[in-house]
């Protein structure tokens, strides 16, 4: 009964002193945690713009509005120390990375793009919560660049043979877009690093016509119309009348072949002309007669 007595004892003690051990662990990780988020170095901020900021080696895209600053802090010493003992390795970098919003309060990053300028072989991305919880991201390594979506954690951390990349100046390519008829022209300028942007906006050139071909659709009775296409060969076309290309009638017995239209019978005069020359004929008559009759009374008088 004595043995047993003991051995409860001693499990008992054994319990308390394991208690006491995982307690003080707990509480030094939060230490660690709160010593790093009031008293960290190296922080690193931008302004928000078009949904994009980039801070130190950190460039983050589809930011959500109503976001101001991005904050980076490049994690060392007792805060990259708990981020090793969490993830049981220490790792190459670690980061936290969130945002304040216009009232000064701080905003986890979530759901936004991620790119850590730094390139290597066998990386891994990771997640830590303050609480110490962990998990393993996504990624993508290009040009120089890990991109990974942030799940809403306050650090990350990247491990593997990394090597930092150099500090990057743009060489920017351009590619001109025309403007055509009803769309404004632009050029895009891009960066073997993915980075670009758009700019030196041209108005649109507007419609232009010149050519225009007959339609061939002119008749007896009015003018036909005349069509063209864009000169820009957007395949807008115009139609306008065609001026006096009115058609002439084709008579055959009496009826024009192109219309069905009749033929006219032209007049032969203006019965009024008739009047006016019988009038002058009864003066010339009467003129001739008052002419004879003197000149017969002045041989008689003789």
């Amino acid at each position: 009964m004595k043995r047993i007595l003991c051995l409860a004892l001693a499990c008992l003690l054994l319990g308390a002193v394991s208690t006491a051990a995982m307690a003080a662990g707990a509480s030094e990780e939060k230490d660690v945690v709160v010593e790093y988020i009031t008293t960290f170095q190296g922080e690193y901020r931008a302004e928000v713009a078009d949904g994009e900021a980039s801070a130190g080696d950190i460039t983050v895209a589809d930011i959500p509005d109503g976001t101001m600053t991005l904050v980076v802090v490049p994690m060392e010493g007792a805060a990259l120390s708990w981020i090793g003992d969490c993830l049981r390795d220490t790792p190459s970098a670690a980061y936290g990375i969130h945002f304040l919003d216009a009232q000064g309060n701080r905003v986890n990053a979530n759901g936004v793009t991620v790119r850590v300028a730094v390139t290597g072989e066998d990386l891994a991305v990771t997640s830590v919560t303050t609480s110490g919880s962990s998990k393993d991201l996504e990624f993508e390594v290009s040009g120089g660049w890990v991109t990974f979506t942030a799940d809403g954690s306050e650090y990350y951390a990247i491990d593997g043979d990394t090597e930092p990349v150099l500090p990057h100046t743009h060489e920017y390519a351009k590619a001109v877009t025309v403007p055509t008829c009803t769309e404004k022209g632009y050029t895009t300028y891009t960066c073997a690093c993915g980075d670009s942007y758009v700019a030196d906006y041209t108005d649109p050139t507007g419609h232009s016509f010149t050519d225009y071909v007959s339609d061939g659709n002119a008749s007896c009775k009015a003018d036909g119309t005349e069509t063209a296409k864009c000169d820009h060969s957007c395949g807008k076309t115009d139609t306008r009348t065609d001026k006096d290309s009115k058609l002439d009638h084709k008579y055959e017995d009496g009826k024009c072949i192109l219309c069905g239209a009749s033929q006219e019978t032209p007049e032969t005069g203006d019965s009024g002309n008739l009047f006016l020359w019988a009038e002058l004929l009864i003066l010339s008559a009467m003129a001739l007669f008052f002419l004879l009759f003197r000149k017969q009374r002045e041989k008689e008088e003789a």
